[in-house]
C-alpha cells in the first residue's frame, strides 16, 4: 500500500472516531458544521454550574430542565449561521468583533429561553438565567472554530473534496483565532508564568489534590477570581486573552494545540495524583 493511502486512511479513521465524519462527508458542509458545533457544545458545557443544572436535583422541576435542554439545542442554529457569516460574507468580517457578538448573542438567547419556561420553581432561582456564562460561550465558540481548524486540516490532507475553498478559508484565518479557555489551558499559563501577579489579570491555583485555576481580577483590590466556566464579563475574558496573546510568540491556536496536549499528558502521567503537577 502506498504511503499516501496509509496517511489518508489514518486521517479518515481519526476524523470519524472523533467527529463522526468520513471522506464523503467532506462534500457535505452542513454535516461538517453540525459536527464541529455539537462537539464544541459538549466541551463547553460539561463542567460548572451549567452542567450541574442539567445533572443534579438543584431544581425539583426536572420537566422544565428537560425542556431547557431541548431549547438550548436550538441555539446550535445561532452558531451555525454566525460561522457561515464569518466565512461567507462578501466583506471580510472582523474576527474579534464577530466573536464578542456571537458570545453575547448566545448568552442573551439562553436567558430568553429561561424566561420563557413555564416553571415557577425554575423562575424562583435568581441564578437560573445566569448558568450559561461568558466562559461557557467563549469555549463553545472557540472550540467550534478549533474543531473546524482540525477538520479542515484533515480534509485538505486527504484532498478531493468539493469544499476545499471553505477548508482553505478556515486555514487562512488561523492567526486570528482565540485560545479556548479551560482548566487545562489556565493550568499551562500558571505553570509557565506567562501572566504573572504583576498584571491586573493573572492566574491563581486553588486546591492541591485536584487543582482549579482561576483568572483573578486584582485591579480593584478585591481579588475576585473566576474559573473558566465562571467568567461572567466580556472584559475579563478580553483583557486576559490580550495579555496571553502578547505573552506568546506564535499564532494562539498553534500554541493552544501544543500546550493542551502537553498539559493533558502531564495529568495522565501523574495518574490522578495532581499534588505535584506544578512543581
Amino acid at each position: 500500500m502506498e504511503t499516501n493511502n496509509i496517511v489518508k486512511n489514518a486521517v479518515e479513521f481519526l476524523l470519524f472516531y472523533y467527529f463522526g465524519l468520513d471522506r464523503k462527508d467532506g462534500n457535505d458542509l452542513d454535516a461538517i458544521l453540525d459536527s464541529a458545533i455539537e462537539r464544541a457544545y459538549i466541551d463547553a458545557t460539561n463542567q460548572g454550574a451549567f452542567n450541574a443544572l442539567f445533572t443534579s436535583n438543584v431544581f425539583p422541576d426536572r420537566e422544565a430542565v428537560e425542556e431547557l435542554k431541548t431549547s438550548v439545542k436550538g441555539m446550535f442554529k445561532i452558531v451555525k449561521n454566525e460561522v457561515k457569516t464569518l466565512y461567507f460574507s462578501y466583506v471580510k468580517v472582523d474576527f474579534n468583533e464577530w466573536h464578542k457578538r456571537i458570545c453575547t448573542e448566545l448568552i442573551t438567547r439562553y436567558r430568553e429561553i429561561c424566561d420563557e419556561l413555564d416553571s415557577p420553581t425554575f423562575h424562583a432561582s435568581e441564578k437560573a438565567g445566569e448558568f450559561f456564562t461568558y466562559g461557557n460561550a467563549q469555549k463553545w465558540v472557540n472550540m467550534t472554530i478549533k474543531n473546524l481548524y482540525v477538520i479542515s486540516g484533515a480534509y485538505l490532507a486527504m484532498g478531493g473534496t468539493e469544499n476545499e475553498a471553505f477548508f482553505n478559508a478556515v486555514a487562512e484565518r488561523a492567526n486570528e483565532y482565540h485560545i479556548p479557555l479551560d482548566n487545562l489551558i489556565l493550568g499551562a499559563v500558571y505553570k509557565q508564568k506567562l501572566i504573572g501577579s504583576d498584571k491586573e489579570y493573572f492566574v491563581m491555583k486553588y486546591g492541591k489534590k485536584d487543582p482549579s485555576y482561576h483568572i483573578v481580577n486584582d485591579d480593584d483590590g478585591t481579588g475576585d477570581s473566576y474559573p473558566w466556566s465562571g467568567i461572567d464579563y466580556p472584559s475579563i475574558y478580553e483583557i486576559f486573552r490580550e495579555e496571553l496573546e502578547a505573552a506568546i510568540d506564535e499564532p494562539p491556536i498553534e500554541w493552544e494545540c501544543r500546550n493542551w496536549i502537553s498539559r493533558k499528558k502531564q495529568i495522565r502521567a501523574l495518574k490522578g495524583d495532581l499534588t505535584t503537577i506544578d512543581d
